[in-house]
């Protein structure tokens, strides 16, 4: 048991190392700042500490303020840590809050990637924080087995849907038997394929979503698409027209169609997969994207507009306005999901944002009835752009495509996650791959799950 333990913690230890030293290879906005001090707007002016919430909070619906409410008037001032300039949504949800309780929110800026090192170091000295905003990708299960955030089960309803968080995402959080992020479908944002619809009218060809609609937007389909507009439009002798770029997320590709080299269980145990059929369909779905387009181009902003790209993979479908056709980018921007093997409905991979209390936290309740504002004003503003700037048919999409999700690849400690998706993408045939790290994830899986036990058990 001890020997399990320290082998275990060696591992938690060295991924948290490498993952403060080098942060993500693969982010939206990777940027570092020092920490520094932001001033929150100034609030609507302060009612009397008992306070009412809004009646648009009180509902059928479950609400943290019925849990929490008592002990936040109690309390009413909270120390928030960001990793980016608050934005509009964000300082409104402060204002709520401060006028319904009489308190003040205190935000710290920090930059990316720097929460959890904070969260260490404000653990060690006494004085933590009691919201925190988080990636789940680079942060967990790290943040959990390193002990930097608790469960948030005692505020979330299990009889009653929560008003402003949907129970499908706030699942994607659902880790060792509890959850551990308040989010929601606007928080979370879902991984799609951007494309120019113009181009495929043009070319009088069938486009993405027409095939999504039929079932038949298939691994097949867009490897043939990407091979077709992949190619030479100057007849200069060189490609300058890509199917798509470098911002591709190789393992969601594999997520979409139930690909898992492992498999892990809402209780934190795990499962091989690696020689799954879904698995292989989905390592020959890579070997097929990398024939149909070589060399990938880095990806920029103005690529699918510009034409040097006709899928653009992204993770921004919460931002209605990148859709829609401006005055100085007039081509119809639409999107589609990650297709399947078959053209069945895929499991929409997402960039798993969420809002967690740190443990230490010296005011967890009001931590929590913040993070319901925060998701209340993001459900709100997100809803109404994407309904501005969307059509009915594709705002219905969208919603179908968040029914079933899944997080983006998360590191465990110890267990290779994306064995054989470097060498699917050079072409080594699935059953090699399969064969080449089949007991290599069978022991890793092995000795996770012994370790696993001992602590996960020992914590509950």
């Amino acid at each position: 048991m001890k020997q399990k333990r320290v082998l275990f913690l060696i591992l938690v230890a060295f991924l948290m190392a490498v993952l403060v030293a080098c942060g993500s290879s693969e982010t939206n906005e990777p940027e570092t700042g020092q920490q520094e001090t932001q001033a929150t707007p100034a609030p609507t002016p302060t009612p009397a500490p008992d306070a009412t919430p809004p009646a648009e909070i009180l509902s059928p619906y479950a609400t943290i303020y019925e849990m929490a409410g008592d002990h936040v008037r109690a309390n009413p001032n909270v120390r928030l840590i960001i990793q980016a300039a608050l934005n509009d949504y964000q300082a409104a949800a402060i204002q709520d809050f401060e006028a319904m309780f009489g308190g003040t929110v205190d935000v710290t800026q920090v930059g990316w990637n720097q929460i959890g090192l904070q969260m260490q170091l404000a653990l060690a000295a006494g004085g933590q924080w009691d919201l925190a905003f988080i990636e789940g990708r680079p942060n967990i299960p790290t943040f959990i087995l390193n002990e930097l955030i608790q469960p948030i089960d005692r505020f979330i309803d299990p009889y009653r849907p929560m008003q402003y968080m949907d129970r499908t995402t706030l699942d994607l959080f659902f880790v060792f038997g509890h959850h551990y992020a308040f989010t929601n479908q606007f928080i979370s944002q879902p991984y799609v394929f951007f494309y120019n619809r113009n181009i495929f009218l043009e070319e009088g060809l069938e486009t993405p979503s027409e095939m999504f609609n039929r079932g038949a937007w298939t691994h097949a389909a867009l490897v043939e698409l990407l091979d077709h507009f992949t190619r030479d439009t100057t007849g200069d002798g060189a490609i300058d027209q890509w199917g798509t770029n470098s911002r591709i997320q190789w393992h969601n590709m594999m997520y979409a169609n139930s690909g898992r080299v492992v498999y892990v269980h809402p209780d934190g145990r795990m499962e091989p997969r690696i020689g799954s059929p879904e698995n292989i369909q989905a390592l020959e779905f890579l070997t097929g994207i990398m024939q149909a387009v070589g060399t990938l181009p880095h990806f920029t902003d103005t690529s699918i507009h510009d034409r040097t790209v006709v899928f653009f993979p992204e993770a921004e479908i919460g931002n209605g306005a990148w859709l829609r056709a401006t005055t100085d980018r007039p081509d119809d921007i639409d999107f589609v999901p990650i297709p399947t093997f078959d053209g069945r409905l895929p499991i929409t991979p997402v960039w798993d944002n969420g809002w967690v209390i740190p443990v230490g936290a010296e005011n967890p309740y009001g931590g929590a009835m913040l993070a319901e504002l925060i998701a209340r004003q993001h459900w709100v503003y997100f809803k109404d752009d994407l309904q501005s700037n969307l059509t009915p048919e594709q705002f219905d999409r969208f919603n179908l495509m968040m029914t079933q999700t899944v997080p983006q690849q998360r590191p465990f400690p110890g267990v290779n996650m994306l064995a054989g998706n470097g060498q699917a993408r050079d072409g080594m045939p699935a059953a090699s791959i399969v064969e080449m790290f089949r007991h290599q994830i069978i022991e890793e899986v092995r000795i996770f799950n012994e370790v696993y036990i001992d602590i996960i058990a020992d914590r509950d």
